[in-house]
């Protein structure tokens, strides 16, 4: 579990004896958490956005904000930090409760799912799970090409767009939902071996 945290994490590049290690620590751990501050006085990673790239920002800020939680001594920035990680995965989890629906998004859907389950471990809340199942559901009814990879985005509404390619940023989202997945306690989980 903490390497795969560390690979996500916006600010380590290496796990040593269970320790992120980063460049430069104290210079740029400071700079990392006051960029934090920055997003969360702008309001940004607070909810989803309409933007095309609004699933992969929202899943990259809460990967990002996780590891600065964990980087952070400060309590009550920890405290403040988490409860606002909190409310932006709370938030926008009933909006991926139909598999379907969710089959016809972009792959940067799984990087909110990854959000979803970290989050499952520490309260146990229906939407978190309902979406978790749904996102399952959908990388099973997900497209593939001809080789069997997923399709990057089943765009309904341009046809001419993305349909039949693979994208290896839509994998940056998938995989690490799909590893903590497999280990998620689920009723679709045989579904979702069987989509990988």
């Amino acid at each position: 579990m903490k390497l795969v945290q560390c690979f996500t994490s916006a600010f380590c590049l290496a796990l040593v004896e269970g320790r992120c290690i980063c460049p430069g620590a104290l210079h740029n751990e400071s700079l990392a958490l006051r960029m934090v501050e920055s997003n969360i006085a702008r309001h940004q990673g607070a909810t989803l956005t309409t933007a095309s790239t609004g699933f992969i920002q929202l899943g990259l800020f809460q990967q990002a904000l996780r590891a600065a939680i964990n980087a952070t001594s400060n309590s009550t920035k920890k405290s403040e930090w988490s409860a606002y990680l909190r409310n932006g995965i709370t938030s926008s989890a009933p909006s991926f409760l139909n598999a379907s629906l969710n089959a016809e998004r972009p792959l940067d859907r799984f990087s909110l799912g990854t959000s979803y389950i970290l989050q499952s471990e520490n309260e146990d809340d229906d939407a978190l799970s309902g979406a978790i199942e749904a996102l399952e559901q959908s990388a099973v009814l997900q497209p593939r090409n001809d080789n069997g990879g997923l399709w990057y985005y089943n765009n309904v509404n341009n046809l001419s767009a993305y349909h039949n390619l693979s994208y290896l940023d839509g994998m940056f989202s998938y995989a690490p939902f799909a590893l903590l997945a497999s280990e998620y306690d689920i009723s679709n989980n045989t579904d979702l071996q069987l989509a990988l």
